[in-house]
This record gives structure tokens, C-alpha cells and sequence, in this order.
């Protein structure tokens, strides 16, 4: 059973409510901490958001390889189970096939969520869209750190000399 949300946005935007046990960090300690050394804290929160960011893309990865199993799985059995009825009906046909045998609790409709155009292939398909979109979102190499590098340079060059 999935507890109910207690997180909430208050009145300037910022998230609250996350219990304790599922928080990153402490904010009274994390407070102290920016009095004495400001950019310790900064470097913890940019380590803290990375982590994060990682382990939603693991997270997304990992997802979608389960559930793309399982929708292979799933699409095999429901196949399987097709043909089987269809050879069921085949040999029953001289008695009214299977649903003669069962009455109204036949069963004679199987959601095919497994196909091209399935729920199922819907879902992996937006999974491993956000995934990729994470992906090429990720790393350090943007405009911004190219445009950084150039005191990357200064810097090892002064201290060369």
C-alpha cells in the first residue's frame, strides 16, 4: 500500500512536507554549515543533484528493460494461449467448442496491450524517450563549460610557469 503524499508547495514555491526519512539533507545543519563555508554547501547541493539525476536515469533504465520483458513475455504467452483456444475450438467443435463447455464465464477477449499500438509498447516507448532526453540532457560538456574551460587554461598555464 502506497502512503498518501504529504508533500505540498507553499506559499513561495518552495516543495516541503518530505519526511525524514527520505530526505538528502539537513536543512538547520546545511544552514550552519553556509555560515562558515558557503561553497561547501554549494558543491554538496551540486553532488546531491547529481546523484539524483543519476539514479532517475538508472531508475528509467532499469524500468524499462522490466517491463520490456514482461511485455515480451506477456506477448508470447497471449499467443500462446490464442492458438491453444483456436485448437481447443477445433477439437470441441463437434460438442460447441469451448465456450459451449464454460457458459457465460467463456473467456473470449484478450486485451492485446503488447502490440505496436498497446498501452504496454505506448508506455516503454515514452520511457525510453524520457530516458534518451535525460541522457542528452546529462554531462558536463555544455556551452557553459566550454566557455569555462577558457580559465581552466589560464589557470594551468599560470601555474606551469
Amino acid at each position: 500500500m502506497i502512503d498518501p503524499d504529504p508533500t505540498y508547495i507553499d506559499a513561495i514555491g518552495v516543495p516541503r512536507g518530505v519526511p525524514s526519512d527520505y530526505k538528502i539533507a539537513d536543512q538547520v545543519a546545511d544552514g550552519f554549515t553556509s555560515v562558515i563555508c558557503p561553497w561547501c554547501v554549494i558543491n554538496k547541493n551540486a553532488d546531491r543533484i547529481n546523484y539524483i539525476h543519476y539514479n532517475i536515469q538508472r531508475l528509467g533504465n532499469l524500468t524499462h528493460a522490466g517491463l520490456k520483458a514482461v511485455s515480451e513475455q506477456l506477448k508470447a504467452t497471449s499467443l500462446m494461449a490464442y492458438q491453444n483456444r483456436m485448437a481447443l475450438d477445433m477439437l470441441l467443435a463437434e460438442r460447441g467448442g469451448v465456450c459451449a463447455m464454460f457458459g457465460e464465464q467463456c473467456c473470449t477477449f484478450i486485451p492485446n496491450n503488447t502490440a505496436a499500438d498497446g498501452t504496454l509498447q505506448i508506455a516503454l516507448d515514452g520511457l525510453k524517450t524520457l530516458n534518451s532526453r535525460m541522457k542528452d540532457q546529462s554531462g558536463i560538456d555544455g556551452k557553459w563549460d566550454e566557455w569555462m574551460s577558457v580559465f581552466g587554461s589560464v589557470v594551468l598555464v599560470t601555474e606551469n610557469q
